[in-house]
């Protein structure tokens, strides 16, 4: 087993580039439609953008999704279930009260959704995930889009894009390279590759 995890050097420049495209309507509308935040720390950038980026997906894609899906054989839907439960459940501490920690566990959760499948659609290319979620949270901060994970309707606006942005250029990918889908109807319940 060569790279179980996905951290091969040779699919980082692939990850950054996916990355730097997938987040420029997030950098593009919140520069246009909000500001720099002035009160934000280079300590803070590298802890909560940098650093959670890296290790959020470490961790919660590279171990515990790829663990469960990859080596386990657990399908896609309870693989990312568990992941996405843990994953969600750990942010619920970004919420006010219940209905905005509500808030944050559902975007959260749905976080982990859509960075478990980007992770297994370019074939387990971890570096995708970590500069996805280093840059998306990166932008966040910088701009002050929101002070929580639920953000308000411009902020949701913005990553609503690049969301969407994210998975088309993921399958394009697949299509230019001819890559068939890690995630079907085959792989939902068990994952029968080995």
């Amino acid at each position: 087993m060569k790279d179980p995890l996905g951290l091969s050097l040779r699919g980082l420049p692939a990850g950054f580039l996916f990355s730097i495209i997938a987040t420029l309507p997030m950098f593009a509308g919140y520069a246009v439609t909000g500001g720099i935040n002035r009160t934000i720390s280079a300590d803070t950038i590298i802890s909560y953008a940098f650093l959670a980026g890296f290790l959020e997906e470490l961790f919660f894609r590279g171990v515990l999704f790829g663990l469960l899906f990859r080596y386990c054989r657990w399908g896609f839907i309870p693989a990312v279930l568990i992941d996405g439960l843990i994953f969600g459940a750990l942010h619920l501490y970004q919420g006010h009260d219940l209905m905005s920690a509500l808030a944050s566990f559902g975007i959260t959760f749905g976080a982990a959704l859509l960075y478990s499948w980007i992770y297994a659609e370019w074939n387990f290319n971890l570096w995708t995930v970590v500069w996805l979620h280093i840059l998306m949270n990166l932008s966040w901060m910088v701009f002050g889009a929101s002070s929580t994970a639920a953000g308000n309707l411009n902020a949701n606006i913005f990553r609503t894009v690049t969301i969407l942005l994210a998975i088309a250029l993921t399958v394009q990918q697949k299509r230019c390279m001819g890559w068939r889908y890690e995630v079907n109807g085959k792989s939902l319940v068990v994952n029968p590759k080995k």
